[in-house]
């Protein structure tokens, strides 16, 4: 993960600067993405995006106010490294996993069903 990050950051990439926090303060329970002065809203996590699940993002349209809130949620924030680095690791969970691999296997049937030709009934 903090590989990823480092190769954003490469100034070959001409991205700008990037600064990720975490906050472990619930002050905002939703996700947002500041650009400049522009910011996104994103009800869904970041890390279920494009795995099958429906995610918008919607342009907040009169940004002020959210970037104040923004600007003081992200100072009380430290940074992600630091955070990768100290989190808390799970202990494994059976449970935990049988859950994840029968989601895994609810989303392959649902994928291959609608992928199957339906029947019109117009023959």
């Amino acid at each position: 993960m903090l590989e990823k990050i480092r190769e954003l950051r490469d100034p070959a990439q001409e991205f700008g600067e990037i600064d990720i926090r975490v906050s472990r303060i619930r002050r905002l329970h939703d996700r947002f993405l500041q650009v400049d002065d522009v910011v996104w809203h994103s009800g869904h996590s970041f890390n279920q995006m494009g795995k099958g699940e429906i995610s918008l993002m919607t342009l907040v349209a009169e940004p002020t106010e959210t970037r104040t809130v923004l600007a003081e949620a992200f100072a009380e924030a430290e940074p992600f490294e630091t955070y990768w680095t100290n989190r808390p690791t799970q202990p494994w969970s059976l449970r935990q996993e049988a859950g994840y691999q029968l989601r895994r296997l609810a989303k392959w049937i649902e994928r291959s069903q609608d992928m199957q030709p339906r029947d019109t009934g117009n023959d």
